[in-house]
């Protein structure tokens, strides 16, 4: 079983750096600012903050590893800074890699 979960953690770090010399768009800032349709289809992540209130962000773009995240339904608009693919959890990257590949 350990052999299992070392395979896997391989491959997650493999993955992740494959993301690191990524360029992908899944919607422009113009898509999201109108609220286009497509915003919808973009790759999803998702937090919960300490007061556990969830919030769900579309991926907008990767670039070399940067990732861009936009707030969705109740926070629509609220745009964060890029965020580094190393901050984002296994199954984030997850997502967004099967949204590439």
């Amino acid at each position: 079983m350990r052999k299992l979960i070392e395979s896997i953690e391989t491959g997650l770090e493999e993955l992740q750096q494959q993301l690191n010399d990524e360029v992908a768009e899944f919607a422009t800032d113009a898509e999201y600012e109108n609220c286009d349709s497509c915003i919808y289809d973009a790759p999803r992540v998702g937090v919960i903050t300490k007061h556990d209130y969830y919030i769900s962000y579309a991926v907008l773009r990767i670039n070399k590893g940067v990732v861009t995240l936009c707030g969705l339904g109740d926070d629509y608009g609220f745009k964060i800074e890029p965020t580094s693919i190393n901050r984002l959890t296994a199954d984030e990257i997850m997502v967004i890699a099967s949204n590439i590949y």
